[in-house]
This record gives C-alpha cells, sequence and structure tokens, in this order.
C-alpha cells in the first residue's frame, strides 16, 4: 500500500525516455533550489515591511517567523494530501510556483494600506499583552498566508516528481531538500548584503518572485510531453498575468508614514493620525540592510528622521538630548581632546561636539550608511567638511571591541534599547568595553528612554552602570523626560549649580539655574547602595532584561508607567 505512494512518479518515468526522466529530476532539483531562494527573500523582505507597523523588538521578530512558518506547515499538510489525489503533479508544481509569485507581489502594498486594520488592534488590545501578541500575529498572518502555505506545498508534490523508487525514497527526499536548503540559503544571504542594499524592497520582491517563475518554466518542458502541450497555454496567461502585475507593482507608490506601534500612544483618535499624515512631507527616503531610513517635514519646519517607523531624532523637542550629549559630558571633562559618539541620528549630538575648539579627534560609530547620507543632504552638510570628524560605518560594539583606540569622552545615543539589535549596546558587559577605551580621566554619557520603563528598571540599569564606574551621576531633561547617565572614572565634578548655569547659558545665553532644562536626579552615593542591593538584577548580555521588560511597556502604552514625579504629564515626542 506504501509502495502506491510513488505510482504516479513511476508512471511519468515510463512515458518518458530515461534521458527525460534525467531532465525532469535535474530540473525539479534546480526548481525546488530557485523555490527555497525565493522564499527566504520574502521572508526577509516581509520581515522588513511588517517592522515599519509592529516593530523590531524580538517579540515582535519573533511573531513574524512564527506567522511565515506557520504557513508553510499549514502547506506542506495540504501539499501532501495534494499529491495523492493528482496525477498531474507536474502542472500543480507549475501553477503553484506562479501562485507564490503573484500573490508575493500583494503583501508589500497590503501591509502599506492596514494602518486602519492595525490602529483598531492596537487600540482594543494593547492593555493585554497577550492579546496584542496574539493579534499582531493574526496580522502578521493574514499577509502571508497564501504565498507561504503555497511554499509549503511544493516539497511533497516535488518528491512525488522526482521520487526513483520506494527503496530509495529517503535518499532522494534528502538530495531534493538538501537543494531546497541550499537554495534558502543562497536567499537569505542574497536579500541581506546584495538584493536590499542594491536594489531596493520593491525589485528584490520582483526578483524572488521571477525565480518562482523561472522555477515554473523549468518543469514546462517535461509537463507539455506528459500533457501533451495543453499546459503551455495556461503558462502563457499567467506570464502575461505576472508581467501585468510586475509593471503595476514597480509604480506603486509605498505609503511612508504608517501607524505603527511606535504612534501607538500619540494618537487618540485615528482622525488625528489623518490629519498629521496629511499634513507632513517625505523629504528623503533610502533602504538599507539596517533599516529604512525616511526623513519628514512637518509644518512647523521640524525635520524627523526615523529608520522604520522608529523616531530616531529630530530638530524640534529631541535638541535637547542631543546637545546634552555632547555638552553634558564635556562639563564634566572641560579637557577633553577626544570624542566619540555612538550613533549619527540627525548629527546634532556631532555637530554640538565639532563647536568645541579643544577637541583634535571627533569619531562617530553608526551603523546604517543611508543615515550618514540623509544627515549630510538635510541636518548638517558643512560637518562633513570637518577634517576632525570621522564617522565610521559599523557595529559599535565590535568596532570598540577590536581597534585599541582610546578616548577622553563617550557619549552613546543608539537606538531603543527595546529593540533587538540595539539591547546589547545597553548591558554591563558593553559598558565594561566602552570602560577600556576611555583614558584614566575619562568621561561616559549614556542616554536612556524615560518613558519606556519604571522607576524599578531605572533603577536596574543604574545597578549595571554603577557596577563598570565608580561614579555615576543621572540627569533628567525635562523637555522630553529623558535620562542622561553621566559616568566617570575618576571622582571629580563641577557643582550641580554650575552645571544648570552652563546648560541655561548655552540654550539661553543668560546664565541662570532659574532655567530648568535639566535636574540632577541621582548621584553616586545613591548609585553605591544600588549596586550594594543584591536582589536588584544588573542587565546583561545572558539575561537583557531591560530589551524584553521596555518592548512590553511599549505594547502597554505610556499611560501604564509609573513616572519620576506623579505631576509631570507623560511626553508625546514628535
Amino acid at each position: 500500500m506504501r509502495r502506491e505512494r510513488i505510482k504516479t512518479s513511476q508512471a511519468i518515468k515510463k512515458t518518458t525516455s530515461k534521458k527525460d526522466a534525467y531532465s525532469v529530476s535535474y530540473a525539479i532539483l534546480i526548481a525546488m533550489g530557485l523555490s527555497g531562494a525565493s522564499a527566504l527573500i520574502f521572508e526577509v523582505i516581509w520581515s522588513r515591511e511588517l517592522t515599519l507597523i509592529i516593530g523590531s523588538s524580538s517579540f515582535a521578530l519573533s511573531t513574524m517567523l512564527s506567522a511565515f512558518l506557520t504557513g508553510l506547515a499549514l502547506g506542506s499538510f495540504l501539499g501532501g494530501r495534494i499529491a495523492n489525489r493528482t496525477n498531474k503533479l507536474m502542472r500543480a508544481f507549475i501553477f503553484i510556483e506562479v501562485g507564490i509569485a503573484l500573490s508575493a507581489l500583494s503583501v508589500a502594498p497590503l501591509i502599506h494600506n492596514s494602518s486602519r486594520i492595525y490602529f483598531f488592534l492596537y487600540k482594543e488590545f494593547h492593555f493585554s499583552f497577550p492579546l496584542l501578541t496574539l493579534s499582531q500575529f493574526l496580522f502578521s498572518f493574514l499577509f502571508m498566508i497564501v504565498p507561504t502555505i503555497l511554499m509549503g506545498t511544493t516539497f511533497p508534490i516535488a518528491l512525488r516528481i522526482y521520487a526513483k523508487s520506494f527503496s530509495k525514497i529517503a535518499e532522494d527526499a534528502g538530495s531534493l531538500y538538501a537543494f531546497n536548503t541550499f537554495g534558502s540559503v543562497i536567499g537569505a544571504f542574497s536579500a541581506g548584503f546584495i538584493l536590499v542594499p542594491f536594489f531596493g524592497l520593491n525589485k528584490s520582491t520582483l526578483i524572488g518572485a521571477s525565480f518562482n517563475l523561472l522555477a515554473s518554466f523549468l518543469i514546462l518542458p517535461s509537463a507539455i510531453r506528459q500533457e501533451r502541450g495543453r499546459v503551455l497555454p495556461l503558462w502563457i496567461l499567467a506570464l502575461t498575468l505576472f508581467l501585468f502585475s510586475s509593471s503595476s507593482f514597480l509604480s506603486w507608490q509605498k505609503v511612508p508614514f504608517l501607524f505603527s506601534i511606535y504612534s501607538g500612544d500619540i494618537y487618540q483618535k485615528w482622525e488625528a493620525y489623518q490629519r498629521e499624515k496629511k499634513s507632513v512631507k517625505l523629504l528623503f527616503s533610502k533602504d538599507d540592510p539596517e533599516g529604512t531610513l525616511s526623513i519628514f517635514k512637518y509644518p512647523d519646519g521640524v525635520l524627523s528622521l526615523r529608520i522604520g517607523s522608529r523616531v530616531e531624532g529630530s530638530s524640534g523637542t529631541d535638541m535637547p538630548n542631543q546637545v546634552l550629549l555632547a555638552l553634558l559630558p564635556k562639563l564634566y571633562h572641560p579637557q577633553a581632546k577626544s570624542f566619540l559618539c555612538i550613533g549619527l541620528g540627525t548629527g546634532t549630538t556631532l555637530n554640538t561636539a565639532a563647536q568645541e575648539p579643544t577637541y583634535q579627534k571627533i569619531d562617530c560609530l553608526e551603523i546604517n550608511k543611508a543615515v550618514g547620507q540623509g544627515v549630510r543632504q538635510f541636518y548638517f552638510p558643512n560637518l562633513f567638511q570637518d577634517k576632525r570628524v570621522t564617522i565610521f560605518y559599523a557595529d559599535a560594539r565590535n568596532w570598540l571591541y577590536l581597534n585599541p583606540q582610546k578616548y577622553d569622552i563617550i557619549s552613546s545615543e543608539p537606538s531603543y534599547p527595546s529593540e533587538g539589535g540595539v539591547s546589547h549596546l545597553f548591558t554591563k558587559e558593553f559598558f565594561q568595553i566602552v570602560k577600556s577605551r576611555m583614558h584614566p580621566d575619562g568621561t561616559f554619557c549614556q542616554w536612556l528612554p524615560f518613558y519606556l520603563f519604571t522607576r524599578k528598571e531605572v533603577d536596574i540599569f543604574a545597578k549595571t552602570l554603577g557596577s563598570v564606574f565608580p561614579n555615576v551621576y543621572v540627569w533628567q531633561v525635562q523637555p522630553s523626560m529623558d535620562l542622561l547617565f553621566i559616568a566617570t572614572l575618576k571622582n571629580k565634578a563641577p557643582s550641580e549649580e554650575k552645571i544648570k548655569m552652563e546648560v541655561a547659558k548655552y540654550f539661553f545665553s543668560k546664565s541662570s539655574a532659574d532655567f530648568k532644562i535639566i535636574d540632577l536626579r541621582r548621584r553616586p552615593e545613591d548609585i553605591k547602595k544600588l549596586v550594594q542591593n543584591k536582589k536588584l538584577l544588573t542587565n546583561q548580555d545572558d539575561r537583557p532584561i531591560l530589551e524584553f521588560i521596555g518592548a512590553t511597556h511599549r505594547f502597554l502604552g505610556a499611560s501604564l508607567r509609573e513616572l519620576w514625579d506623579p505631576e509631570i504629564p507623560t511626553p508625546i515626542i514628535r
């Protein structure tokens, strides 16, 4: 009874010559390699598209991958049953591959027109982490359901075509799986290192879809011989439809200003989001392996720089943070001659440092090359003419680990610690690397988005930093309510009043402590008490607590988080 499962494949061999049988075998192996490559190209691209809405935290990435694999699993289940119920296996394989190509072109446009759906899901379920996670899984699966199920059906059908005999079924399955997996490796690598950087997301999607069409074309001659040409007109019709869809896809304009989990607290009503969406103007957009950069201009002239849908800096309410990341550590170390900035952002921190004539070397670590292009074009073009300034496009942690250069001041404002690819820049191990790259009298400044955490998580971070540096000060920036941590190796610091006066002088040209830009919230003696508290955890590589707590709080919304001062409202930052 089990031997009958390969009856169709044996029948195919009997109706063709030995040479044709080998031709079918080679064709199906190559076709499955192409199909595997396209699947991983799509997985990379669709994950990038979905991060524009549900974010790029570890929770979000796990949700998207789970949705993708669910489709493959369902497809494999259905494909096994289809393979046992049809004798026209080649025709089925051809049109499944064409179906993948056509349906794949619809995923990105659907995602970019789903803000209304996600707005409803977020407002309904964001008070419950499990419910919002489930809704985001279903939201992701909704867009990928057709192409991923079709992808899953290909392997059982291809195995029925390729299997030579029951005695060699394991060998044949292994060969087919090997080609499919090797194609997946090529697809995953090319998507991240070649396709997206050089062609962008839309053209990369079209290339992936072309692989599926090519896979169907490789099987077409054998299908024509088996069915005496009846499949050819249908394939030509499918090709025509693909070419028409490709033309429409390439001319499709992406929606640049999407409602996402990052804007969940900003817009209480859908109409408010719609008004702001119509009022902003997209000035610049570029795809990069590390994220799509967008620069928007608001009616009041404020420029907002985003990676995906995350605001990474602006010329509005973010300005005090960005300026103080250069100004504050300089007040602690007036004789500093070298400065390192981790994260370029809008370039404001680097530009502020460049105004200091005492610096002989000013370096910056930025992982996204598109950010440098945006800053050069729209923020500080003259910054790149300063011979003291060097920007290294590299992962900050690896660069610091591999380069023995030391600095007087290191200032760090990467993206949010709740994001999967950034959280390792907020751990104890990273701060140990930073300390090893500082001169003996060096100063380190670290930004922390206060609105993502409760007081307990701030204590965890303070203990983490305090376990590496002997002197830690915690300053709160009033306009944004963000926190700036100053860590020094030597116990030398100007008075609180002097720092406030110098900051006020910089912002208002008046030396007065009455202008409250920053407040000192914690002193070294306070941090040392936290370090001695054995019940309080630290944020480490092995257990990045802040990443997952921050991501959870972003789900729940700012209204649920406690503040340092109850009378201070939660800030809404554009």
